[in-house]
Order: structure tokens, then sequence, then C-alpha cells
């Protein structure tokens, strides 16, 4: 549907313009790799998930279409950035997430005279407003074209309603007694929601349960939260390791993809999107790996001088694929240096020349990490990158980065093939049956 504000256009077709650019080449290295199939093709069940429409609405999708979709998009990103704030707004639930994410519009509120409050009202209620004007003033317009370039009513009265009645709930409760500090999500009723969406998904098909199934359904759901607590760390160990495997068997033997989304196998060329996504795990694994040389109890100061030698400041890194991570650094991400990027840019090629080709699957930690480790480019980047390095720990830190770098490719890697599968099907994995009953 195309709305207007401020004269300029605001249609949904750019966020799945980007998507489709973004996820063409299908081989994982993606610059928002969260945002997925179901994401954009909703149906009459995911239309009610409000966690599908906050990860649309996000502010890493807003800077990507400012950096990739260009003037035509720019209304859109900023749409998609207002509501970004507006939901961090009415959803800050704890005290260090904000900090920790350094996001300030998720930080606690700690006055009545927040800055968020003069934002909601003077700059998003102000948007929407100016919106609703800019599309009335054409007096040749029916009412039902004008409707078509707003949005509906009932959503514009529900965040008209929602922004004023913040604006004025925060400045009572700081004026009760010993009120110090104030979450808006405990205000909010989408643990309610998902709680109740949670059941809907265990029924299935069958939407009206009874009190003995609605109690069933109640237990699984908790021995399902006790165990993934419980065991969260070893899951990504085996979606590591199945995933790979599993997804891409499941794919090749039950559903058809054109062999045209997969990629010429001789031609092992990164396009600028990649390019852009691939500053983000370069900078990740240095910064991984120097946190956890931080926690252990006998720090390996050689080895984190080392990483030292692999980052550099933002200040200093002049590159074309340096504009993402620019886009989306709120402070925290970790910039590599020229001679750090090329090792990774080798890694990947290599990585890619395993993945484009036709065979069976491979192993990434059997098959794919001894190829990378005696690859003439990557040795040749790594043997400059270490140049001043003492030779033990040359060798220790290059295992540890081949290995970590080859974990993330591998998630990516079952990621996009889960995606290649939707695409094919034109359908979400959202109401199929679960992977252990087709196994």
């Amino acid at each position: 549907m195309h709305m207007s504000s401020n004269c300029k256009l605001v249609p949904f077709y750019h966020v799945k313009k980007f998507y489709e650019e973004d996820s063409s080449v299908g081989l994982g290295l993606r610059m928002v790799p969260k945002l997925k199939y179901e994401h954009l093709h909703i149906n009459s069940f995911s239309a009610m998930r409000v966690d599908l429409a906050a990860k649309v609405l996000s502010e890493s999708v807003s800077h990507a279409l400012h950096l990739r979709g260009g003037e035509e998009a720019s209304e859109t990103a900023r749409f998609i950035g207002l509501k970004d704030n507006f939901f961090d707004c009415l959803n800050v639930h704890n005290f260090s997430h904000g900090a920790r994410a350094l996001k300030p519009f998720q930080m606690p509120y700690l006055s009545p005279t927040d800055f968020r409050l003069k934002w909601l009202k003077e700059v998003f209620l102000g948007y929407l407003k100016d919106w609703k004007s800019s599309v009335e003033q054409p007096r040749e317009l029916k009412k039902t074209e004008q409707n078509l370039l707003l949005l509906s009513c009932e959503t514009r009265f529900g965040l008209e309603m929602t922004g004023m009645s913040f604006l004025e709930l925060v400045p009572y409760l700081f004026s009760l007694p010993d009120v110090q500090s104030f979450l808006s999500q405990r205000l909010c009723q989408d643990p309610l929601e998902c709680f109740f969406g949670l059941q809907r998904q265990r029924g299935g098909v069958h939407e009206n349960p009874n009190a003995v199934e609605f109690a069933k359904n109640t237990q699984a759901l908790r021995v399902m939260k006790w165990y993934c607590r419980r065991e969260s760390s070893a899951f990504p160990k085996v979606y590591q390791y199945v995933g790979h495997f599993m997804f891409k068997e499941k794919v090749k033997s039950h559903y058809a993809i054109d062999a045209a989304t997969s990629g010429n196998a001789d031609d092992y060329g990164l396009t600028c999107s990649e390019m852009y996504a691939l500053r983000y795990p370069a900078g990740y694994v240095p910064r991984t790996l120097r946190r956890k040389l931080e926690k252990c109890k006998k720090k390996k100061i050689e080895l984190l001088n080392c990483i030292g030698d692999m980052q550099e400041s933002d200040d200093s890194v002049q590159s074309d694929s340096t504009n993402w991570i620019k886009c989306v650094d709120r402070g925290g991400l970790t910039f590599v240096n020229s001679q750090t990027f090329e090792l990774f840019l080798a890694m990947e090629l290599e990585v890619r020349s395993h993945l484009q080709g036709p065979g069976k699957p491979v192993n990434f930690m059997s098959d794919i990490a001894p190829k990378v480790k005696n690859n003439e480019d990557v040795l040749f980047c790594w043997s400059m990158l270490s140049s001043s390095w003492d030779e033990e720990s040359s060798k220790t830190l290059f295992k540890m980065v081949v290995d970590l770098w080859l974990t993330i490719r591998g998630y990516s890697n079952a990621s996009a093939w889960i995606e290649k599968y939707k695409v094919s099907q034109m359908k979400s994995t959202q109401k199929s049956k679960g992977i252990r009953k087709h196994i």
C-alpha cells in the first residue's frame, strides 16, 4: 500500500525490494540477517504477531534503506526509524539493556521531564499530524483516495491515543511518593498476547481448545521454557552440526530450487551488499575472542596484544565497505584494519568455493576448515598481519579466528537454506510440522 508524508511516498515495496537484493545470492552473508521471509509475506495468522512487525520496523532496516535505497526510499527509512524509536519508548524492560545495547530510547525513565516525552510529543505525534495535514490539503482528492495515502483510521487513532496517554501517565507516576524510576514495558500487554499466541501455535489448526487441552499446552510450554534456559549453551552446537546437513538435504530432496538462485560456481565475487555485511562479522570475531580471553583466569597478554593489532579506530578506516558498519554503529562495534579485512575476505572466498559448487553437503569444521587453513591467500594475509607476533601466539590465534569464523558462517549458511525453502514454496515455516516429526 502506498502512503504519503510530506509529499513523499512511503511504500512497503521498498522493504521487499531490499530483502530480495540482500538475499539474492543465498549464501548467508547479508546486511540484515534478521529480516526473514515471514516478516514480509503476512498471512491471517502472522498478522497478529507484534514481534514480526518489530523486526521490520527496526533501526537496522531503516539504516539499510538509507544506505541502499537511495532518495526514493528516504521517507520509508525515516518512517521506520521513527517507529523503532516509538517501540523502544514503550518497551523499556530493565535497567541495563539500554546501556548494554547503547540505545538511549531503551534507558529506564528517571524523571518526569525525560527527553523521550518531548520527542514523542513534538517529533512522533507531530509527524503523524503533519502527515495527515499534507494529505488533506489537496482539495481535488476524494476521501477514499486520501485514506489510501494515510495509515488506517484505527492505526492512527491507536498511535495517537497511546502517545497522548503515555505523555500524561509518566509525569503522574513520578508525582507519586517513592517513585524514582519507571519501566514502560510493565504497562504493556504483549507478554499476555505472546502467551496466547504460543497456545494457538501449540493447537495448530485446532483453534478451540477445551480446559484440559489448555492446561496440557500450558504445562508443555513450562517444560520447554525450563529446558531452554537449562540447555541454552548447547543449542548453538546442535544447530551448527545438525542444521547444515539436515536443512540442506531436506531442501534438495523435497523442494526444487532454481539453480540460477544458487550462483555460478566459477564466480566467487561478492556483491556490494555482501561487502558491507562482511565488515560486521569481521569485527565481531576479534571482539568475541578478546572478551573470551579477558574472562580467563590466566589472561594471555600476548594474544590480547595480537587481537589489538587487528583492530583499528573508526576514524582511521577509509573504505566504501565501512559505510554500513558506520551506519549501524552505536558506539560498541569493532572496526578492523585493512589487513584484517583482507584476511576475512580471503577466508570468505574459500568458503564460497565450497558452498557454490555442486556436490554433496560439506561439514564446515571437518571439510572446509582444513581447506581454509591451508589456502595460500589466507596464509599470505595472515603472515602480513602477524609479521610482528611470536610464532606460538600466531598459530594459536589463527586457529581460534578460523574456527569462530566458520561457526558464524555455518549459522548463516543454514539460515540461508531455510530462506531458500520459504521462497521456493512461497510460504513460511511458522505453521509447518516440527522438524523432528520429519526425521
